[in-house]
């Protein structure tokens, strides 16, 4: 199973982190969380938040809706890929969990603990 978290800072930076470690992000930095589930097709691939809200997140295939500022990453259901790409992420730490199921309702689950802080810029005069 491939398991990582890519992350895009403001200047443009790439990283990738293997999903499941903790992870550092500043205040406005876009979160990207992909993983492949080994389930095969997939009927559905859901995030829940830090603050416990769960979200489906459509086939891309299928739609480009993004809800709350989640949209689905992936290469679509069919490819077993769960992902999501969170928009300016907030200050705080939690836990981001994804979880994928099958059309025979089988399901698996991957979470990442992601800290996100808030920088105070100060000018000295």
């Amino acid at each position: 199973m491939s398991r990582y978290l890519k992350i895009i800072l403001k200047p443009k930076i790439n990283l990738v982190v293997l999903c499941g470690r903790p992870v550092w992000l500043t205040d406005g930095d876009t979160l990207y969380l992909r993983w492949q589930s080994g389930l095969g097709l997939l009927n559905r691939c859901s995030v829940v938040l830090p603050n416990g809200t769960e979200t489906t997140l459509p086939d891309a295939a299928a739609s480009s809706v993004t809800t709350a500022n989640l949209t689905y990453v992936g290469d679509g259901y069919q490819s077993g890929q769960c992902g999501l790409r969170a928009a300016s992420v907030t200050p705080g730490v939690g836990n981001w969990t994804l979880t994928a199921s099958s059309a025979d309702g089988r399901y698996d689950r991957d979470t990442s603990r992601v800290t996100c802080i808030e920088i105070v810029h100060s000018t000295i005069e």
